[in-house]
Order: C-alpha cells, then structure tokens, then sequence
C-alpha cells in the first residue's frame, strides 16, 4: 500500500514556509509605502483634517495647521 502524500499550503506559488518569510518584509514595505504617500499628500486639507490631525502623539501639530488655514480662511 503506497502512502498518502499530501500537498501542503501553498498561495499563489509560495508555500507556507516562504509566506512567513517574506510576510515581514512585505509588511514594512507597504508600511513604508502608506508613509510616503501621507507625507506627499500632507498638503491636502482634507488628508491634515481627516487622518493626521488624529494621530494620537502628534495630531496637535496639524490641528494647529488646519486652524490656522481656517481663521485665514475667513
């Protein structure tokens, strides 16, 4: 009687093994990534009023910025 073999995990061509090594790496990619596209993108009000100004740590400093737009603004 032969054996049964089973195929392990696999997604897209990477198996298991190579998916938790690569996991890491792309995690920080993509975090680097969205970074890069909100300090581009700093300059749109929408993105200082709706994202970074609630930012727990360093929110204050874009709520100051969007004040201040606001009452020149007016």
């Amino acid at each position: 009687m032969r054996p049964q073999v089973q195929p392990g995990f696999h997604f897209q061509g990477f198996g298991f093994k190579r998916m938790t090594q690569w996991g890491p790496t792309a995690a920080v990619w993509g975090g680097v990534a969205g970074l890069a596209v909100l300090y581009m993108a700093e300059k749109i009000p929408m993105i200082r009023r709706d994202i970074l100004s609630n930012i727990p740590v360093v929110g204050g400093h874009w709520r100051q910025l969007v004040e201040q737009a606001e009452a020149e603004g007016q």
